[in-house]
């Protein structure tokens, strides 16, 4: 089958404000990064969406949910997303409270946001 417009083989949409639309169109990612985080999770995470990732050892650091990469556990782990709302708000808040203890530029930007989110527009 050919591949939609934009998608380019294994490696997604190239123009990155279009993969924030889509992530922040979605209600859930999933992400297979056998060898650890990947920079799709940090976009997913960035963009506020809670990520299911399949990872043989169930070891986290709060960015995603975790699951075993077999059908039944990744189908299982992005249902319990998907149905229950406090596993989504929990997730979310978990994904983002890793997020902003990132060291370098990544960590910096989020806490550099969250301030200038907090300042007071001039009067």
């Amino acid at each position: 089958l050919p591949l939609p417009p934009g998608l380019r083989e294994m490696r997604g949409w190239q123009d990155p404000m279009v993969r924030a639309l889509l992530y922040s169109a979605a209600r859930v990612g999933l992400c297979f990064a056998p060898g650890g985080t990947d920079a799709a999770l940090l976009e997913m995470a960035c963009c506020g969406l809670p990520v299911v990732q399949a990872r043989a050892e169930l070891a986290g650091d709060g960015l995603s949910l975790l699951a075993a990469p077999t059908p039944e556990a990744l189908a299982g782990a992005m249902a319990r997303l998907l149905e229950d709302e406090a596993a989504w708000a929990g997730q979310a808040a978990r994904a983002a409270a890793a997020l902003d203890a990132l060291p370098g530029r990544a960590g910096q930007a989020r806490q550099a946001e969250a301030w200038l989110r907090g300042l007071s527009p001039p009067s």
